[in-house]
């Protein structure tokens, strides 16, 4: 499975970027997942005018997609925004869609 991920930047503070998996794209097929990302991304950065796409959309397998952050909510508990995806989480260096 592929998934469309995007770098989105505040335009109030464009050093401000996190990586953003798509709620749309996901395809089978890497192709697929290429030919409507970058009208899906599009779309999607219209009804979200506080933030930009400063690189074209990426379609990124569901192996390759960065682990989720943990953080604590309160002493002694963790909360994941999302399923989890892995337990040992791949350094930025080693991830084909971070930026280096």
């Amino acid at each position: 499975m592929f998934h469309l991920v995007v770098m989105a930047c505040l335009n109030a503070d464009p050093s401000l970027c996190d990586l953003r998996m798509l709620p749309a794209g996901d395809s089978v097929r890497q192709e697929d997942c290429r030919q409507g990302g970058e009208q899906i991304a599009r779309d999607w950065f219209a009804r979200h005018p506080q933030i930009f796409a400063p690189n074209p959309p990426d379609c990124v397998a569901t192996d390759a997609l960065p682990a989720l952050a943990v953080e604590e909510a309160g002493m002694g508990s963790s909360s994941i925004s999302g399923a989890p995806r892995r337990s040992r989480p791949k350094t930025p260096a080693a991830s084909p869609i971070c930026p280096s």
